[in-house]
């Protein structure tokens, strides 16, 4: 059985846990090309996208799909206007499923200096080709310590 990678596409932001962005008319490209990769070249994963405002699904639902799947790995995928969307986002996920590793991917990632999209394109192939540890990636940030 395939592991589950879930990609997300988040809004501008959630007002009362429900997302918020002023176009959903721009598909999430950078994910689905990740995911496209994951499913035609991986033996060992499998990757769905969801994308958050096109699908009006809110945090309460989005936790509910993690929980249910039991993904191997999160991504995010974001850009600077998605700023306060994608860290309400990563946070909630953090908390409730604190085991779950997180991946953010696209323009904002370099600005927060986490992960740059080169690195989790690279991150993503090593991983369809069967890369056992991921977080020994040369140039991979991340951060094992659980969020209060």
């Amino acid at each position: 059985m395939k592991r589950k990678v879930l990609l997300f596409n988040p809004p501008l932001y959630y007002a009362k846990g429900f997302p918020y962005s002023l176009d959903v008319s721009v598909p999430p490209l950078g994910l689905l090309y990740i995911a496209s990769y994951l499913n035609h070249n991986s033996s060992d994963f499998e990757a769905e996208v969801y994308d958050i405002t096109a699908q009006n699904q809110d945090l309460g639902k989005t936790l509910e799909i993690i929980k249910e799947c039991k993904p191997f790995a999160v991504g995010i995928g974001s850009v600077t206007p998605q700023l306060q969307g994608t860290l309400e986002l990563a946070s909630t996920i953090k908390r409730n499923c604190p085991d779950v590793p997180i991946f953010l991917g696209g323009a904002i990632s370099a600005q927060m200096a986490v992960l740059s999209t080169g690195i989790i394109t690279s991150s993503i192939t090593q991983l369809a080709g069967g890369g056992k540890n991921f977080f020994r990636f040369s140039g991979c940030n991340f951060r094992r310590k659980r969020y209060s």
